[in-house]
């Protein structure tokens, strides 16, 4: 009742219209009986009058004062009771039928406005009334009173039975209210504990249409539509390994427990692909329930996950590639050792096999150094290890570690400082690692000419090093993979030389460690030049990003 009385506009209007209608049907009625177009055992004119006026008054009233309370309307039915009593027992009488229907009328509008003991008592007032009428007009017959009474009984009754009916459905709409606040505010609930999850999560029925989402699906989806009502379908552009369209409710369709899959790709309009680790569970409703069925979707996307796997796995492949090589050669220079021992050959070609096996051991040697050194930058050991380190030092110090090697092929090894250099925060150990690698490649894919080292230290405090050589440079093709893992140029030259395809890849891993950006131009046939500008480390858990740059017309040494 009480959301009833919550009178809105259109409600006040609907109780205007019925108010004035129910003044103007009891003014018609007793004009009839004043002009003896109806009868009546029991018109007085003073009672027509007042019933007249006290009608008009109200039907007035309604436009000035509107029944837009409670309080408002309870007034205008207890004005319209007195009049109702007014009219049946001094205008219109208790034998007219038209009447009684509107005192069953006034008397569930009681109820409803106040209470049952209104509605109790707008009846006894009724059946009072109707007992004074008797007493009013001795001459009545007593059939037509107990005929009058039985029909007072059967208003009561009617009243009786619509105010129970009135009172179970407001029970019943009070607890719908409730039932759907609290449905509301678990909803809510839900949605905030999902927004709170890094994860995609979207629920939706066995036909596919989205009933609640998260904003994480948003951020996955790359988008800022409202999924509600959409099909799961439409939105993920599910594609398996082979490239075929991959429909979610199939998937879902008869699931009885939680599926998990990693092998699904979700296509964006622009052709990009992520993959999406997908877990599809069941909504059970219970045991012999019936309802919607549905499904509640947690999606994350696990491109960067799915690629490190596979670089792994290529990893593993290369490296067992790579050392089985070396490995084959070593021991098959052995064995022939040993057996050209057994038969007494030449002392000298016993050397060589066993000079070739020593060579390939040392390869292998430093493949394993620089896997070890890769795996210590990629884990970031050691980047706290910084000192000041002092450049003209190192310089004479990788002179004298690569001039031999320089000298065996006939060529120029130069370092030189170009300016008057501070000692350099950094990470000595990583500095050393980066330079030696370029340097190794110069000396290794230069023929004649030279190699030449420079350092200069700028405003900012940084040190630019520069390797130059006038080796046979790289082509454009392989210049964008000079940093890739176990890159080998095609040129024949540089098969010429053993390498383990890792130093460049474990340069372009050590350089952000130690606040480091990688420059570089080459020109196939005309030799290569390498920059490398190293800022000092300030805080030892500072890390800078690398920046790698090529020059259009330069690509780089092969590691």
């Amino acid at each position: 009742m009480n959301s009833f009385l919550e009178l809105n506009e259109r409600m006040s209007r609907i109780l205007q219209t019925v108010a004035v209608s129910f003044s103007l049907i009891p003014i018609l009625i007793t004009t009839f009986i004043k002009y003896h177009e109806l009868s009546s055992i029991s018109f007085h004119p003073w009672a027509y009058w007042v019933s007249l006026v006290g009608f008009l008054i109200i039907s007035v009233s309604q436009f000035i004062v509107r029944p837009t309370t409670n309080r408002r309307c309870q007034v205008y039915v207890v004005g319209f009771t007195i009049l109702g009593l007014i009219i049946s027992v001094f205008v219109a009488g208790y034998n007219n039928g038209i009447f009684m229907i509107g005192w069953l009328m006034l008397i569930i509008v009681a109820d409803l406005f106040f209470n049952r003991a209104a509605l109790i008592l707008s009846w006894l007032i009724f059946v009072t009334s109707i007992i004074w009428w008797r007493f009013m007009h001795p001459g009545l017959a007593n059939d037509m009173l107990a005929e009058i009474l039985v029909e007072s009984l059967f208003i009561g009754f009617i009243a009786m039975f619509v105010s129970y009916i009135r009172e179970i459905i407001g029970i019943r709409g009070s607890q719908l209210e409730k039932t759907r606040e609290q449905e509301q505010l678990e909803r809510e609930r839900l949605v905030t504990l999902i927004n709170s999850m890094g994860d995609g999560v979207i629920a939706f029925n066995e036909h596919g249409t989205i009933r609640i989402f998260n904003a994480a699906t948003l951020n996955l989806l790359d988008t800022n539509a409202d999924l509600t009502g959409r099909s799961v379908d439409v939105i993920l552009n599910l594609r398996d390994p082979g490239g075929s369209r991959v429909k979610l409710t199939k998937l879902a369709k008869g699931l009885a427990g939680n599926k998990v899959l990693t092998d699904l790709k979700h296509a964006f309009s622009d052709k990009e692909m992520i993959n999406l680790y997908i877990n599809i569970s069941p909504i059970n409703l219970g045991y012999k329930r019936r309802g919607e069925r549905g499904y509640i979707l947690i999606m994350r996307d696990i491109t960067k996950e799915k690629t490190l796997e596979e670089e792994h796995d290529e990893f593993i492949a290369v490296v067992s590639h790579e050392l089985r090589t070396p490995i084959a050669i070593a021991e098959g220079n052995l064995s022939n050792a040993l057996l050209l021992e057994q038969k007494e050959v030449s002392r000298q070609i016993i050397t060589d096999a066993l000079q070739d096996s020593h060579e390939q051991i040392l390869f292998l040697a430093k493949m394993i150094n620089d896997l070890s050194t890769l795996s210590r930058a990629e884990r970031g050991i050691g980047k706290d290890d910084i000192e000041p380190v002092d450049i003209y030092r190192l310089l004479d110090e990788l002179h004298s570690n690569y001039q031999p090697q320089a000298a065996k092929k006939n060529l120029r090894l130069t370092t030189k400082a170009l300016s008057k250099i501070d000692p350099l925060k950094t990470n000595k150990l990583y500095i050393e690692e980066i330079l030696q690698n370029f340097i190794t490649n110069s000396i290794k894919y230069t023929s004649k000419g030279g190699v030449t080292v420079t350092a200069e230290q700028d405003q900012a405090h940084r040190v630019i090093f520069t390797v130059k050589d006038t080796g046979i440079g790289i082509s454009k093709t392989d210049q964008k993979h000079v940093f890739e893992k176990f890159f080998r140029s095609e040129d024949y030259r540089t098969r010429e030389s053993s390498g383990t395809g890792l130093g460049l890849y474990l340069v372009q891993k050590l350089a952000p460690l130690i606040n480091a950006r990688i420059d570089f131009t080459s020109r196939l046939n005309h030799g290569s030049v390498f920059t490398i500008v190293v800022s000092p480390i300030t805080a030892p858990s500072k890390e800078a990003k690398q920046v790698v740059t090529a020059s259009p017309t330069a690509p780089t040494v092969s590691p």
